[in-house]
């Protein structure tokens, strides 16, 4: 009897352990399990589990009312086996990804998601990793695979944060889906209205669904959407900005007007872009830094473990996962001119085919067939090239129906 008392009393006291987790109250009312995996200055990180999914968060000491540790909950929460954070112990390790360029041509989510592995090996699960952004923008087609790769394939893996160079358009677009963003001094985000066209602002259907878009991703990244609305405009409607930065909390609160806030943020009738210093005011990023070393310190941590080698006038390593991201977009810039080039001369001979006489047709053709074979050969290596080629003019996931039109085309020349 007595053994099977002390069984079962070891029995709870186990599944208490495994089942136990942190639970942190936040002042809009969510109770948030998992496991907390680094607190400083009340700011807390913590690993949240979702089904078999897990996820990396951030919440700042101002938005927690309550930390209850350790806290039993139902064992059928516990996550499957393997599944729990690593123990982080000695100096973590960190590196940057740089992601510039067009969004949906050089600044890709099928390359970022190829790197995981790389950034998995080098610094590993639980591990730092510094998105470094670069870009003017692009395609919105490209914003929610970007927005989808960092939230359900990088976040669950590393503490994943933002470091704004410039991001603009598409670029802030995708840039929003992370908590915690940090610029460099002369670093932007916003701007990031639509367009289409010869710089014509989208309206209607296509307005409204880049507003839901972000309304989603806003959310992911833990900011009010009133600020995206502003950074995205209506070319129909005002959506001014202002601000009051609570002196005792520091929380901020959020206006869509002029005159409510003491900050005028963003006046009626123009978009809005953050610099460094107004996006650190306003609690918008987590503060300034001009390389790896200020970064460190900005995200709280005594010393980093920054991998990779250092170049001349870099303000940050290069890690192995970094020179092949690099090498990538070199292949793709040197791969615009050959895919121009043989754009141009499959056009001159599909044309000359066109208006040939019979005994010439056939050589035309053939001509023209194996300069198309070569555009798809371009097309396959880099995805959305296509697009961006102005000899083709193709659009956004169309290169396959105009690919087979093209032959049906040549085929009938000769026919």
């Amino acid at each position: 009897m007595l053994r099977t008392i002390i069984a079962c009393i070891a029995i709870l006291l186990t599944t208490a352990a495994v089942s136990a987790r942190d639970i942190v109250t936040l002042k809009d009312g969510r109770m948030v399990e998992g496991d907390i995996i680094r607190e400083i200055d009340g700011n807390i990180w913590m690993l949240v589990y979702i089904g078999d999914i897990k996820k990396q968060e951030f919440f700042s000491a101002t938005t927690i009312t309550n930390i209850e540790r350790d806290a039993v909950v139902d064992v059928a929460d516990k996550p499957a086996a393997g599944d729990e954070p690593a123990a982080r112990s000695g100096v973590p390790r960190g590196m940057v990804i740089t992601l510039e360029g067009m969004v949906g041509v050089e600044m890709a989510a099928h390359k970022l998601e190829e790197l995981i592995p790389m950034i998995e090996e080098e610094i590993g699960e639980g591990g730092i990793l510094v998105l470094k952004i670069n870009s003017g923008g692009g395609f919105l087609a490209e914003i929610p695979l970007l927005s989808d790769t960092i939230e359900y394939k990088l976040k669950p893996k590393f503490e994943v944060v933002g470091w704004i160079e410039s991001a603009i358009s598409a670029a802030a677009m995708t840039g929003i889906t992370l908590e915690r963003l940090y610029f460099m001094p002369e670093g932007n985000l916003g701007a990031a209205t639509g367009w289409s066209g010869a710089l014509v602002a989208v309206r209607g259907r296509g307005l409204a669904e880049a507003k839901f878009l972000m309304e989603k991703i806003s959310a992911r990244g833990g900011r009010p959407y009133k600020i995206m609305e502003a950074m995205q405009g209506d070319p129909d409607n005002d959506f001014p900005l202002s601000a009051t930065v609570d002196p005792q909390t520091g929380e901020v609160s959020w206006y869509q007007s002029e005159d409510d806030g003491e900050i005028l943020v963003n006046p009626g009738g123009e978009i809005l872009t953050f610099n460094s210093v107004t996006a650190e005011q306003l609690q918008f990023s987590e503060g300034v830094a001009r390389d790896v070393y200020e970064l460190t310190r900005e995200m709280g941590y005594d010393e980093i473990d920054w991998v990779g080698e250092w170049e001349e006038g870099m303000v940050h390593p290069i890690s192995k996962a970094e020179q092949a991201n690099r090498r990538w977009r070199g292949f793709i810039d040197s791969n615009k001119g050959g895919l121009s080039r043989v754009a141009r001369k499959y056009l001159l001979y599909r044309n000359a085919a066109g208006g040939a006489g019979p005994d010439d047709v056939g050589i035309l053709v053939g001509k023209a067939r194996g300069f198309l074979r070569q555009i798809k050969r371009y097309a396959k290596e880099s995805p959305k090239l296509v697009t961006v080629t102005p000899e083709l003019g193709i659009g956004w996931d169309d290169f396959d129906r105009w690919y087979t039109q093209q032959e049906d085309y040549l085929r009938q020349l000769t026919d």
